[in-house]
């Protein structure tokens, strides 16, 4: 057996687990179902902090308004933004009664500027459930009770709602389902992760994470991940260790996220998060890179040389790319962004394994330290 064929066959092997694993979880996993509705309703507390989110702000504080759950409060952090955006939260506090606006304080040694406005939401909070949402999240109406509803019924401690990402620009059609979408839906059995206590199935995403309280307390809320570049996968990891109940959950039925508007933030945000995903530097790197270049990118390399393993590599591939794209509701001809957008992994992820000596700004501030997991 030569080199493409040792190749292609760790390829196939790979990208048949993950077929499996997709079509399991389309059957399987948990959901935010606008449908649901709680049994109790307990306060809410819904944070968001905001650093120039001028552009997104109309929008998501709009939806904000048509928000259909009996208690809850709107807390909004302006984070020392330049921009538009506390002109605009003052505005949207005389027609939404739920929001109360913070200004944000300095930013101490130690922290990242994004966990450290999360710290002093949660400080702020009245709510018997805190949900930690971004600035670029726009909701449903139903999405508030059908993540109470969620949590309840799933008797948890945590959830996370991975929604449905915009992709307006090329770039995010390239990269995003290969980033956020088919390594969650491909690779994780969402069902196996609330059942299964072990940190390694941890999964969440800081767009859309709703604590209990107590659980937030009791793993030292944003404080015990200050430094930490993926805080989102770090407090995952610090609810399961403590052995609490963490439901990731589908939710882009009732989620709608902007992420990144063009390829430069697109190239900075994924820059200063995939490699860290993986524990930071070069072994992030090499844990996040060896399964994405054996699923996404060798099998389309290697087909040209007609060896029947790369064909049936090539095949699985396309299968698991429209799979995904059936279940997050993308059209199929999204599958022809792959090409472009698994290269752009491999090049982002070099990027971001450089990240300990060349730090990623973001948003005019560098991190202070690119911890991943929780210490």
């Amino acid at each position: 057996m030569n080199a493409i064929d040792v190749l292609s066959a760790l390829s196939v092997a790979l990208l048949a687990m993950s077929l499996v694993v997709l079509a399991v979880n389309a059957r399987t996993a948990p959901r935010l179902v606008a449908s649901d509705r709680p049994v109790r309703h307990p306060r809410v507390s819904v944070l968001i902090p905001a650093r120039d989110e001028a552009v997104n702000l109309p929008g998501v504080l709009a939806a904000w308004e048509r928000v259909d759950y009996p208690d809850w409060e709107l807390v909004v952090l302006d984070d020392h933004s330049t921009d538009e955006t506390p002109r605009l939260l003052e505005a949207a506090t005389a027609t939404n009664p739920h929001l109360r606006v913070l200004r944000g304080r300095d930013l101490p040694g130690g922290w990242l500027g994004k966990n450290w406005a999360c710290q002093q939401l949660s400080e702020a909070a009245t709510g018997e459930l805190l949900l930690f949402a971004d600035a670029d999240v726009t909701p449903s109406p139903q999405a508030l009770a059908a993540s109470v509803a969620l949590l309840e019924r799933e008797q948890a401690d945590a959830l996370s709602g991975f929604g449905h990402q915009n992709t307006s620009h090329w770039s995010s059609r390239a990269v995003v389902p290969l980033v956020m979408e088919i390594p969650l839906a491909g690779f994780l059995p969402m069902r196996l992760a609330v059942s299964r206590p072990e940190p390694s199935l941890a999964a969440a995403v800081g767009q859309w994470f709703l604590f209990r309280s107590d659980a937030y307390q009791r793993i030292g809320g944003h404080a015990a991940v200050r430094g930490h570049v993926v805080e989102d996968v770090s407090l995952a990891t610090l609810v399961k260790r403590s052995g609490m109940r963490l439901v990731p959950a589908l939710a882009h039925d009732v989620l709608r996220v902007a992420m990144y508007r063009d390829f430069a933030e697109l190239w900075r945000g994924f820059s200063k998060n995939i490699s860290n995903a993986g524990g930071g530097g070069l072994g992030g790197f090499a844990v996040v890179q060896i399964p994405a270049t054996l699923a996404f990118l060798l099998p389309w390399l290697l087909a040209p040389s007609g060896q029947f393993l790369s064909l049936a590599a090539l095949a699985l591939l396309v299968a698991l790319r429209l799979g995904a794209a059936a279940l997050w509701r993308r059209p199929p001809a999204s599958v022809f962004w792959h090409p472009v957008g698994s290269v752009l992994i491999l090049a982002i992820g070099i990027r971001s394994a450089l990240s300990p000596i060349w730090p990623v700004a973001w948003k005019g501030r560098l991190p202070c330290r690119t911890l991943a997991t929780p210490s």
